[in-house]
């Protein structure tokens, strides 16, 4: 018989009644501990009562468990191509990098500081792009636009409006395009590549620059407060934030494997590795349903 079934059978004395799930704080002073979920009639089981990280499995397959984040540090960096970067994305293969100094786009080889070539941006103050697995997407604070350019080149198959008055970054999670503005502090899940909003929230502070998706979360940075947050999915709960390599953050993007950032103050793109096996102190709930 599993422990599962075996505290099921014991019959009604449990631990603890609640009318929500357990969370990781719950910290009962036994391992096996009971909580009984008398709204959706659910039974817990805690496996595991390490303090502020308690693991609790349901009989409904339902696992609240707590896991450590991932820590960021820059492994290395290189010059901007021009004197005022704003805006970052990765094809697949390449970095790829605006400027609103020279108004132009950068397509470097790899992600290293050599340029394949470069075209001018749409129009005079490139300030974010992203990549939809298709064509390049760029947003410009001089006409307030999205541009999504024909594959990765400077001809353009559409544009639309911007939700508000100051585009400053992209990303694209898979499906919908999602933008941020300093002049609304907002962050906006557009529906697909359109100009309607499906939902937006409030960015974390005051300036928000850039944005990348990493395959799970949500990432921006801010020339306010200097950092960058990593977002529980896409919304406006972080789990965990650092301070960028400089004084101005202004892009983000994700490789696969690693985050990149860049900074109109020290002109510089910095690529940060992600350390496994670091133990973060921030610990947040891990809920999923098995099965």
């Amino acid at each position: 018989m599993g422990l599962m079934q075996q505290h099921i059978m014991e019959g009604p004395q449990f631990d603890y009644v609640s009318k929500g799930n357990p969370t990781i704080d719950v910290n009962p002073r036994k391992q096996y501990a009971t909580w009984m979920n008398i709204t959706t009639g659910e039974l817990f089981v805690c496996t595991k009562n390490t303090i502020d990280a308690n693991s609790w499995r349901g009989s409904y397959k339902t696992i609240i468990m707590a896991y450590s984040l991932p820590k960021y540090s820059v492994v290395t960096s290189f010059p901007s191509p021009s004197t005022f970067p704003y805006g970052l994305t990765f094809d697949g293969t390449n970095l790829i990098s605006c400027d609103s100094g020279s108004d132009r786009i950068y397509v470097h080889d790899g992600v290293s500081s050599t340029i394949l070539t470069s075209f001018p941006s749409p129009s005079s103050y490139p300030s974010g792009l992203t990549f939809d697995g298709t064509n390049l997407i760029s947003c410009d604070l001089g006409s307030d636009r999205i541009y999504v350019h024909d594959g990765v080149s400077q001809n353009i198959l559409t544009s639309f409006s911007s939700p508000s008055a100051s585009p400053t970054g992209l990303a694209f999670d898979g499906t919908n395009l999602i933008s941020c503005d300093p002049g609304s502090d907002r962050i906006y899940v557009h529906d697909g590549v359109s100009q309607n909003i499906l939902t937006s929230f409030s960015t974390p502070s005051s300036s928000p620059r850039g944005l990348t998706f990493d395959g799970t979360n949500l990432i921006s940075c801010d020339s306010g407060s200097d950092k960058i947050y990593v977002h529980d999915g896409v919304s406006s709960s972080i789990l965990t934030s650092f301070s960028s390599p400089s004084s101005n953050p202004s892009g983000l993007a994700f490789d696969g494997t690693n985050l990149i950032s860049c900074d109109s103050a020290s002109d510089k793109i910095y690529v940060h590795a992600r350390e496994d096996g670091q133990v973060v102190p921030y610990w947040r709930s891990y809920i999923s349903t098995v099965g």
